[in-house]
């Protein structure tokens, strides 16, 4: 609607109110097509940044699978360590994991020279042992002083094993 105020011949004002009816059908039929395109465009739009976060993820997580590997693979005895040219961000994970690496192969060569330790502290009274006449008047001292030798060498490598330098095992005032 339109209103206007016309002035006829004898200097009269007329008011006059032009009204224009439209049908809506074609706008409400562009607005349907506008909306169809957008969420067409959204739900691309959305698969598309979801394909390229999961590459993201995939690409940016691939040093932590390689981590696992590496990690699978001197479980397995195939190798002995995690390697070099990790990037910056799991550095500070392989340093400390190459420590404690270190840690378990020097406990465990520790453990290997324990044993061989005492398996060559015990075989010098069993060889006296073996060697000793079971017909001798002295072999029952013999066979004592041996045996209490051996106990001696056991309780100093237990004693030794227990008062090493573990650091949960230290005594507290």
């Amino acid at each position: 609607a339109y209103q206007v105020l016309w002035q006829l011949e004898g200097g009269e004002q007329k008011l006059l109110r032009f009204v224009v009816a439209e049908s809506t059908a074609p706008r409400d039929a562009d607005v349907l097509a506008f909306r169809k395109r957008l969420i067409l465009w959204l739900a691309g739009t959305l698969l598309l940044m979801l394909l390229v976060q999961l590459t993201i993820v995939r690409f940016g997580l691939q040093p932590l699978r390689r981590l696992a590997e590496r990690i699978s693979r001197i479980e397995a005895g195939e190798a002995s360590d995690l390697g070099q040219d990790w990037p910056r961000e799991v550095e500070p994970l392989v340093d400390n994991l190459e420590a404690l690496l270190r840690g378990e192969q020097q406990r465990r060569e520790r453990t290997r020279n324990t044993l061989a330790d005492i398996a060559h502290s015990l075989k010098t009274p069993l060889a006296v042992l073996r060697s000793a006449d079971l017909a001798a008047p002295d072999y029952a001292g013999l066979q004592r002083e041996q045996l209490d030798r051996m106990e001696e060498v056991v309780q100093w490598h237990l004693q030794r094993a227990v008062g090493g330098n573990h650091r949960l095992l230290q005594r507290v005032a």
